[in-house]
């Protein structure tokens, strides 16, 4: 509210990210129109090229994105952009071919980091997925999904704690927020239903063992006798 009705790009740009965040795409992309028209105000541009996109213009942002590629902008964000195009598209090869090239061109490029890790995930690539996620927390500021989904795939792999600790950071962050709030109610009841298959066979072996029966074992008649006094029948009893 006090953003509209201010003329200077400046102004425009920064209420344009703020219809964004409402997910109020089409007066966002009005807004953005009047940041862009300074050739320098490269964020803007950027900006309402993606507001396009949400709003079904991948065909046309595509070739703009081309065109400022062939241009001589060939960067981390244009590729990012095209990586988009193409996921909305259903090209998940060639999207995940751009997000590469914008790792390339920027290694910590969060959002090509996030999708490139989003698209391993979907494919089971875990390893890849997992790395990737990883990296992408350490940046700042960073997602929070990238969070809840390092967070699943760890609780998927039996590390419960580590994937708790991945809710809990979303959570300092956002108190209200409703997956970690779920995702770290089900980690933590994890950590207290845990099967560790190697102990449970240990213990198996155990009982096996005392459950035998002593008219198995060589003894003396002494022996024997001591023992039947005392109504031992079993290893374990």
């Amino acid at each position: 509210e006090v953003l509209e009705g201010a003329d200077s790009p400046h102004t425009a740009y920064a209420l344009g990210q703020s219809l964004r965040e409402l997910k109020r795409w089409e007066e966002a992309a009005q807004a953005l129109r009047k940041a862009a028209r300074s050739e320098k105000n490269v964020p803007a541009r950027g900006a309402l090229l993606h507001t396009r996109l949400e709003l079904g213009e991948a065909e046309e942002v595509m070739k703009e994105v081309h065109a400022a590629i062939k241009s001589g902008q060939d960067t981390a964000d244009m590729q990012d952009l095209l990586g988009r195009c193409h996921e909305q598209q259903g090209d998940y090869a060639l999207a995940m071919d751009a997000f590469q090239a914008a790792l390339e061109r920027a290694p910590q490029h969060a959002p090509a980091l996030f999708h490139l890790a989003y698209q391993c995930d979907l494919r089971g690539l875990d390893d890849e997925a997992l790395e990737l996620y990883e990296r992408c927390t350490k940046l700042n500021p960073t997602y929070a999904s990238a969070y809840l989904n390092l967070g699943v795939m760890l609780e998927d792999r039996g590390e419960f704690e580590k994937a708790a600790d991945c809710f809990r950071i979303v959570l300092d962050a956002q108190p209200a927020h409703a997956r970690a709030q779920l995702y770290l109610k089900d980690a933590e009841a994890s950590l207290h239903m845990y099967y560790d298959e190697e102990m449970e066979k240990i213990a198996d072996d155990r009982r096996q063992l005392l459950s035998l029966s002593i008219a198995e074992f060589e003894l003396s008649v002494r022996a024997r006798n001591c023992l039947k006094k005392l109504n031992v029948e079993t290893l374990g009893n």
